[in-house]
């Protein structure tokens, strides 16, 4: 579909997302532990400072999608000014339906969460706040593209930009429901196929109700559509998974490697670039370090896919 929301039906995420948990009563997935939460941090900031944003004490940090606020006190524990937002109160009145377990955050770490509201989608923070906002997984759950672009835009100070990293249209696999070829993934035939496959303990049809219900809550629009959104929103968009390639300890860094013995880095990271996590960088239009196409100057020297 042309329309990222009219997937979920007109339906806001939240609310589709605690309605589906609480009908469901599956378990919780178990919580991240703090050495992987800690090295998907590093890979964020690693990224932003390769596109010239360094963040220190002074810096202030956005975690978009930040579920309970692990990263955030991670961030604080660094001594770094950090805030979170999300579109559930997870740490509180929805954290019934939240899907991974975990512990409530400290009362210093809740006092810097805050949730949005979906019918009047507004970052509750003043304009030009931060220097950097990073997320993981979170954008495959977005519907509201150019709504979140232009907030994200309003938000970032004139140097700051926001890094996300996410499965792409094209990840070779979908990360929720561990099913391939993403696009087929939104037909009911494809995933009555594969519940009727897998075995998994319960019956064909709760199987298949689990894995429709979770494809629901998900989007992958195409590069094409995230471009015209960013511009809608007044942002500047560059895709950089050259750079989650090249600093990440990820499969795709490790054949990259593999294949640069053999004079075949360049070929095939390009390729690996099409089906690894897409790595979404958002700046202002107007912000120094572009050049005259608009491109990130560190990003063009790491030969970042750009529009």
């Amino acid at each position: 579909m042309d329309n990222p929301e009219e997937q979920s039906g007109g339906r806001k995420f939240a609310a589709l997302f605690k309605e589906i948990s609480r009908s469901q009563h599956a378990g919780k997935c178990d919580s991240h532990d703090r050495a992987a939460l800690e090295k998907s941090l590093d890979l964020l900031l690693r990224i932003g400072s390769e596109l010239g944003v360094t963040i220190g004490p002074a810096s202030r940090v956005l975690d978009f999608g930040c579920g309970l606020g692990e990263t955030v006190e991670i961030l604080l524990s660094r001594g770094i000014e950090a805030y979170g937002v999300d579109v559930g109160e997870w740490w509180g009145k929805d954290f019934d339906a939240y899907w991974q377990k975990g512990d409530l955050p400290a009362a210093g770490v809740l006092a810097r969460l805050h949730s949005i509201n979906e019918d009047r989608y507004v970052l509750p923070f003043p304009d030009d706040s931060f220097d950097l906002i990073i997320s993981t997984a979170t954008f495959e759950h977005v519907f509201n593209y150019e709504t979140v672009f232009r907030e994200i835009h309003r938000v970032l100070k004139p140097t700051g930009i926001s890094v996300n990293i996410f499965p792409g249209r094209w990840s070779p696999v979908e990360p929720h429901v561990g099913i391939p070829i993403i696009p087929l993934c939104k037909h009911n035939w494809w995933l009555a196929l594969w519940a009727l496959r897998r075995g998994t303990g319960v019956g064909w049809r709760e199987h298949y109700h689990s894995l429709q219900g979770t494809m629901k809550l998900t989007c992958y629009p195409t590069r094409k559509q995230v471009r015209r959104y960013a511009a809608a929103a007044g942002a500047h968009l560059e895709f950089c998974e050259r750079l989650y390639v090249a600093l990440s300890a990820s499969r795709p860094n490790r054949i990259v490697r593999a294949a640069s013995r053999f004079g075949l880095g360049r070929v095939v990271s390009a390729a690996v670039e099409r089906v690894c996590q897409r790595t979404m960088v958002l700046r202002k239009r107007t912000a120094p370090g572009l050049d005259s196409r608009g491109v990130g100057r560190a990003s063009a020297q790491h030969g970042a896919i750009t529009p």
